[in-house]
């Protein structure tokens, strides 16, 4: 089954660090995959419980004696104060070999929405105390396996598995309530935002601006607020793992490079909701598909690397000469792939890959990401990839070499 598949991809077995920690946006399964996990050999609480959270924040140490090992806490991010606890903790019990620690393996699952302060906890206070992973919504190569893949239907669905359940809401009423969850209560109010209804359309006009570079000064003055404002508030964004900076290549061989970032959304069927989407028809025949199906591509990579733990960097490029490449995917020992997106498969057929790339970055690999679900097709010096194979594609260029 498709989702057991991620499961299995997403919380490794090699583990041997006492703290496991899985982070990813709301609703996109980290509970469900280790509460799948777990069976009932392991205690579940959750910081959503008011009475649990005020323990956890209040005193920590009577919070983890309370819930002992094996445990699975749940959106752990509610409490920082938590992990340097938990550190402390863990090493007393690590020095008893009566300990509650004494035959435990992993004794601590952790699930978590707020990503940076989740890994600021963890890099601070867990250091060699604690196995990392990141869980995404579900990609288009996990979609197509569970002939579940239109892009039509993708694009206004997203990847959020309650969303292809049996009797799953409209994905127009199940956004609105999560844009009324993840980002008015987590990414705003979480971060002290007081101006909300700026906030919201701050971020609504950003969903327009996907796969477009980022002007802090252009989104302020759209925005009515100052563009320091606007840096805080994509900071906020970013911080709950609703948005992610795509960032410039650098090369010393192209000294003319854009060095803006570009903004993607985690979910594009989230973007297209806040873009005000709420029919494919239009959708499919708007200027925003566009821009909207390089989202889901950028997503598709980021979701392979992630879950099969491929070491991946992934960055766009542009130069101040209008010459640009959607993606430049690095691999950690220093190959390259580079990489456009084209909706219609006629365009990506037709395409050819640009000149100036070989100065920038010589003979690499040359990819064109279109839609559809026919073959590659593998040209010299260019392939054709439908996306539902993109993560194929990725895994062999990569080598099958683990994180």
């Amino acid at each position: 089954m498709w989702y057991q598949r991620q499961i299995e991809q997403s919380w490794p077995a090699e583990a041997t660090l006492p703290v496991r920690s899985l982070v990813g946006v709301r609703q996109c399964g980290k509970s469900s995959v280790l509460h799948h996990l777990a069976g009932e050999a392991r205690t579940r609480v959750t910081l959503d419980d008011p009475a649990a959270c005020e323990l956890a924040r209040s005193d920590p140490m009577l919070f983890l004696e309370t819930w002992r090992p094996p445990v699975l806490i749940d959106e752990c991010h509610l409490a920082p104060g938590l992990f340097p606890a938990l550190k402390a903790w863990v090493d007393r019990e690590r020095l008893s070999r009566e300990g509650a620690l004494a035959g435990v393996r992993d004794p601590f699952w952790l699930t978590g929405s707020h990503r940076l302060v989740l890994d600021a906890g963890a890099r601070e206070s867990l250091a060699g105390r604690v196995t990392h992973t990141t869980l995404h919504p579900l990609s288009v190569a996990e979609l197509a396996a569970a002939s579940s893949y239109s892009l039509p239907d993708v694009l206004l669905r997203g990847g959020f598995p309650e969303l292809y359940l049996p009797g799953a809401p409209a994905p127009t009423r199940y956004f609105n309530d999560y844009i009324s969850t993840a980002v008015e209560r987590d990414a705003a109010l979480g971060s002290g935002v007081e101006k909300l209804s700026a906030f919201l359309r701050m971020t609504r006009l950003l969903a327009g601006r996907v796969a477009n570079l980022l002007n802090a000064s252009e989104l302020g003055r759209d925005a009515g607020v100052r563009s320091s404002t606007i840096e805080d508030w994509i900071t906020a964004l970013e911080r709950t793992g609703l948005l992610y900076r795509v960032e410039p290549f650098h090369s010393n061989r192209a000294s003319r490079i854009v060095k803006a970032p570009k903004p993607m959304f985690c979910d594009v069927g989230l973007a297209a909701r806040l873009q005000g989407w709420s029919s494919a028809e239009p959708l499919m025949l708007s200027p925003a598909i566009g821009a909207l199906f390089e989202n889901l591509v950028f997503l598709e990579l980021i979701k392979t690397r992630d879950h099969l733990r491929l070491d991946l960097g992934v960055m766009h490029l542009r130069t101040r000469d209008g010459d640009e490449v959607d993606f430049v995917v690095e691999a950690s020992d220093n190959r390259f792939l580079l990489i456009e997106v084209k909706l219609s498969r006629s365009a990506a057929d037709a395409y050819r890959r640009p000149p100036f790339v070989h100065r920038v970055l010589g003979d690499v690999p040359f990819w064109v990401v279109t839609s559809g679900d026919g073959p590659v097709v593998r040209r010299p010096g260019l392939h054709v990839v439908p996306l539902p194979h993109l993560a194929d594609e990725l895994v062999a260029f990569a080598g099958l070499v683990p994180e």
